[in-house]
C-alpha cells in the first residue's frame, strides 16, 4: 500500500514530452501521500496478502488446467510438442485491482486451438501465434511474435503488451500504482471511466497516469494527482498523449496511429495512444459532446485539488460521486434507457418525473 521512497531520477527526458519537473517530494508532499493512502486503504480499494496468495494460487491451477487441454487437443491433432503460455493483463497485471475483481488472463498457443473462455473470476481469452511450438520463456513484449497474427488474436496480445510497455515505461511503479488507484476510483465516481461509447476505457486511465509520471518522475503521489487535473483539465485536444515515439514496423504491417500521414487519425478529437506496437487510438469512439463532459470533469478535479493543497478541502472531497441528475442527456440506445430505470432509485425517479 506504501509509496516507495523517493528515488531522484536523472535529468534527462524520460517519454516523449520534456519533464515537467525533476523536483523530488517536499515532507508535505509526503504527508498528503499517506492522508490519500489512508483513504484510498479505507475506501477498500487494496486487496489482502489472503487474496493476493489465493489468484497467486488459481492462476498456477489455471495454467496447469491450460496445458493439460491444450495437450489433449494436440494428441488428437497428431501434434506431439506442443505448450501454452499464460499471461495476465489490465488492473491485475499492473497491480491495482480491487478486491474480488476478476484476473484477466491471455492464453498464448498454437494455431490449431482456437477459442475464448470466461470465468466467474478470471477472463480468459486465447490467443493464436504462428508458432509450432511455444516456448515456455515466450517474450511477448517482442514485435516477432505478431508475425502471421490477424486482427483479432492482435487485439488480445495488445491487452499484455500494453501493459507491459506501461510498466517498463514508468519510473516509480509504486507511485504509478497509488496515483493510478486514485485516478481509477475518480473516473468511476465521477463518470468519466464508465462501461458506455464515448467515454474512457480501461486502457486510457494507465496511459494518461504514466504520462504524468514520465513528466514528474522524482514527485510523490499526491503531487502526481494534482499535476494529473492540472495538466488534463487545460489540455489540448486534439493533441495526443503519447508515452513513446511511434514506430512502423514494415515486415509486420499492421496499421499504427499517426495523424502525420494518416487523414482519419485526425478526425480523431481525444487520441490517447497506447505504447506498444501498433501503436493505436484508444479513445477513438470518443465524441464532441463526451470530450466536454469529461473536459469539465477534470477541471473540477483540478479545482479540488488545488482546495485540497490550500487545505480548504480533502481527498474525501475529490471522490464525491457525480449523481445521475447532474450527468448530461446524451444519446442512449432504449436498452440503455432500460438499464438506467432500472439503477434509479425511487426519489431520483420521483424527482425526474417533477423536472
Amino acid at each position: 500500500m506504501t509509496s516507495s521512497a523517493p528515488t531522484s531520477f536523472p535529468k534527462r527526458k524520460l517519454g516523449v514530452t520534456p519533464a515537467g519537473s525533476f523536483d523530488g517530494p517536499l515532507e508535505a508532499d509526503l504527508h498528503s501521500t499517506q492522508e490519500l493512502e489512508q483513504l484510498l486503504a479505507e475506501l477498500g480499494l487494496y486487496k489482502s496478502k489472503e487474496e493476493t496468495a489465493r489468484q497467486e494460487e488459481v492462476l498456477r491451477k489455471l495454467d496447469k488446467i491450460v496445458k493439460e487441454w491444450v495437450k489433449e487437443l494436440a494428441i488428437q491433432r497428431g501434434q506431439v510438442n506442443t505448450n501454452v503460455g499464460l499471461f495476465t493483463f489490465g488492473s491485475y497485471h499492473l497491480g491495482v485491482d480491487e478486491p474480488g475483481a476478476d484476473i484477466d488472463t491471455l492464453c498464448v498457443g498454437p494455431k490449431y486451438v482456437n477459442c475464448e473462455l470466461h470465468g466467474i473470476s478470471i477472463n480468459l481469452l486465447y490467443a493464436n501465434v504462428s508458432l509450432a511450438v511455444v516456448p515456455s520463456d515466450l517474450d511477448i513484449s517482442q514485435n516477432s511474435v505478431l508475425s502471421g497474427v490477424d486482427e483479432v488474436n492482435l487485439r488480445s496480445l495488445s491487452e499484455c503488451r500494453v501493459a507491459d510497455q506501461i510498466l517498463d515505461l514508468v519510473p516509480n511503479i509504486e507511485n504509478f500504482r497509488t496515483t493510478l488507484r486514485c485516478v481509477k476510483h475518480w473516473a468511476k465516481r465521477r463518470g468519466v471511466c464508465v462501461n458506455a461509447p464515448g467515454y474512457l476505457r480501461e486502457v486510457d486511465c494507465p496511459v494518461m497516469v504514466a504520462c504524468i509520471c514520465l513528466a514528474y518522475p522524482n514527485a510523490a503521489p499526491s503531487t502526481l494527482v494534482t499535476m494529473l487535473f492540472s495538466i488534463f483539465g487545460e489540455w489540448y485536444w486534439p493533441n495526443p498523449v503519447m508515452l513513446c515515439s511511434i514506430h512502423e514496423d514494415r515486415e509486420l504491417g499492421f496499421p499504427v496511429w499517426d495523424a502525420r500521414f494518416n487523414r482519419e487519425d485526425r478526425t480523431h478529437i481525444m487520441p490517447i495512444i497506447t505504447p506498444a506496437y501498433p501503436c493505436r487510438n484508444s479513445t477513438v469512439h470518443v465524441s464532441a459532446t463526451t470530450l466536454e463532459v469529461m473536459k469539465e470533469q477534470f477541471q473540477i478535479g483540478n479545482e479540488v485539488c488545488q482546495e485540497i493543497e490550500m487545505k480548504q478541502a480533502d481527498w474525501a472531497d475529490l471522490f464525491e460521486p457525480l449523481g445521475i441528475l447532474s450527468q448530461p442527456v446524451m444519446s442512449f440506445s432504449y436498452r440503455d434507457v432500460q438499464l438506467m430505470l432500472v439503477e434509479l432509485n425511487f426519489d431520483d425517479l420521483l424527482e425526474r418525473v417533477a423536472l
